[in-house]
């Protein structure tokens, strides 16, 4: 759900059922986040995510059922992610900034 132009605002029981639906790596891809951006912001936010061990074992057929970690917490707690599309943005908008100052 992305309210703001690259700005992707979930709860963090959004965040958490994304990530155990289609792992870290597939919510980066969906949103267009950075992976290690993303880890990061879960483990700062408290949100507990799969090792690769899992999806490896699921992929298999192995039951993964008993490996989930419960979500604790304020499930209702907004997150905002930033895009990669705005992270270059703002990237480039800082470099336009610096390049106009030194030629004045």
């Amino acid at each position: 759900m992305e309210n703001e132009k690259g700005i992707v605002k979930l709860t963090r029981k959004q965040l958490y059922d994304e990530i155990w639906a289609l792992s870290v790596a597939g919510v980066a891809r969906k949103y267009n986040l950075n992976y290690g951006k993303l880890i990061a912001t879960c483990k700062a936010e408290n949100v507990p995510f799969p090792s690769s061990g899992y999806w490896t074992r699921k992929n298999m057929g192995k039951d993964v059922s008993n490996e989930a970690v419960e979500l604790s917490g304020h499930e209702e707690t907004e997150i905002s992610l930033i895009t990669n599309d705005a992270t270059i943005k703002l990237l480039l908008d800082c470099m336009y900034t610096i390049r106009l100052k030194n030629c004045l």
